[in-house]
């Protein structure tokens, strides 16, 4: 699914254009999607692997979005085996929406007046899509895993070592429970 926006009834801060896996999501508002950010001073295009953050933001309000979007993103660079190449920077993006650039799993980053080649352009592509098709055959497996099993499916040592993390940080108090529970 291939969909794009300028803005709905007002000019976008960061226009957009993503393409979308209909298996896990069909609109931009959640889930994992391949999305072209223009910065909002227009002087920066992004090819991003992103996050939905509209859903979020209506269930847990904007500061506690920001931070699942990041430690989403966080987290799902290691098993998407996203490389430096594409997540060149330690800030991220920088596009004018904090939920954008918080969001982002991987990017291409293309200058105004220095746009690369079109076999660079579609390099970058595939690549980004590659991460998105191992994001998509990610779910696949878990959810096999949990519709073939009727115990709690086994985790891997960074889930097991984040979930005893969240434990800890609970019971000190950081946030509530329910939080990481979420």
């Amino acid at each position: 699914i291939i969909k794009g926006s300028v803005g709905q009834g007002n000019w976008a801060t960061v226009p957009w254009i993503a393409v979308m896996n209909g298996e896990i999501t069909t609109t931009t508002q959640h889930g994992v999607y391949v999305v072209y950010l223009f910065s909002s001073d227009g002087k920066t295009l992004y090819l991003t692997l992103n996050q939905g953050c509209t859903d979020l933001i209506a269930q847990h309000g904007s500061k506690q979005a920001l931070i699942q979007l990041a430690e989403t993103a966080n987290y799902l660079k290691t098993p998407l085996g996203v490389t430096p190449q594409y997540f060149p920077s330690a800030s991220g993006i920088k596009t004018g929406n904090a939920y954008y650039d918080a969001g982002c799993i991987a990017f291409a980053e293309y200058n105004k007046g220095s746009i690369p080649n079109d076999d660079v352009l579609l390099a970058d592509l595939k690549a980004i899509c590659g991460f998105y098709d191992k994001y998509v055959d990610l779910g696949k497996t878990q959810t096999a895993i949990t519709n073939n099993s009727s115990k709690q499916p086994r985790w891997n040592k960074y889930e097991a070592a984040l979930l005893l993390s969240a434990y800890l940080e609970s019971k000190k108090g950081f946030y509530p429970e329910s939080y990481y529970i979420q």
